[in-house]
Formats: structure tokens, sequence, C-alpha cells
């Protein structure tokens, strides 16, 4: 199917959707390729904030776009990779013995069906700028991406079970 399918798929049953990312051939390419394209669009998403921000404060465009594409395409999946491991070893912890690799690409997948809300968010914030829409969006964008990776430790204990 394809990536847009998978991921309206992801909003209308999240936790089908995750064990069918966990549990199919999960390779470490795929969920990297998961995790560049959605830090590549958090990237995009924030090109109308730091236009807004080049326009008010005077700052020069190009420096906000590339400490912007530093910290989305090269700081960010780190951070990620980080978390991950860090609940894998949690999991590990409490005694459930659960997969790496279906953990991280049921979590990057996560992020990346997220991802449109994500552009969204950065198209209030450029355009309209703080205030009310701003934060009921931001906090649509989390909340959708905490039941997504809840449903991806809810599917990852249950392959580990079985």
């Amino acid at each position: 199917m394809s990536v847009v399918q998978n991921i309206l798929r992801t909003y209308r049953h999240p936790q089908l959707m995750l064990a069918e990312i966990a549990t199919s051939d999960a390779k470490e390419a795929r969920s990297l390729a998961y995790l560049m394209g959605a830090c590549g669009l958090a990237f995009v998403s924030q090109w109308p904030v730091l236009a807004r921000q080049s326009y008010l404060d005077g700052s020069e465009m190009n420096m906000l776009l590339s400490a912007s594409l530093m910290g989305w395409l090269f700081i960010m999946p780190l951070i990620f990779y980080t978390i991950t491991i860090a609940m894998v070893f949690f999991q590990r912890l409490l005694g459930r013995k659960v997969s790496s690799i279906a953990m991280r690409s049921g979590m990057f997948w996560s992020f990346f069906a997220a991802s449109p809300l994500m552009l969204l968010y950065g198209l209030i914030s450029g355009f309209i700028g703080d205030g009310t829409g701003k934060q009921v969006t931001g906090f649509i964008w989390f909340i959708t991406f905490l039941v997504f990776v809840f449903a991806t430790l809810k599917t990852v204990r249950a392959k580990a079970q079985a």
C-alpha cells in the first residue's frame, strides 16, 4: 500500500496498523526511512515559522534554515534512537522481552504518521503566530503522537508474549 493510505489506516485503526508495521519484515533500513522521512517533514514544517521569525526579527533566513536542518536531520534522529533504546531497556527491566527493531519501527512510524498534523502546526505557527490555534494544534499533534506510541508499546508487548 502507499504511504498515504497507511497513514490514513493508522489514524483509523492505530493498533492494527502498528501491529502490521511491527510484525512485518521490520528492517533497520525501513525504520530509518520512516524516521528520516518524518524528520524531513518536520524540517519542512518549520519553514513558515522561520520565515515569520526572519521577517519579524530581521535575522537571516539561510542561517535559520541551516540551523533547523542540522537539528531535524542530524540531531533529532539520534535523539529518537536514544528514546527507543531507553524504551526497550525499560521494557526489559519490567521483564518483557521486546524486539528492539519492532519498537524502533513502530516508534518511527508513529512519528511519521503524526507528521501531517505537524505540518498543520507549522502552517498555523507561521501564518497566524502565537495564540489559541497554535496551542490547540500542537496539543492535538502531541496527543495523536502519544496515542500512536502507546499503541506501539501495546503491540510490541503483545508480540513479545506470543
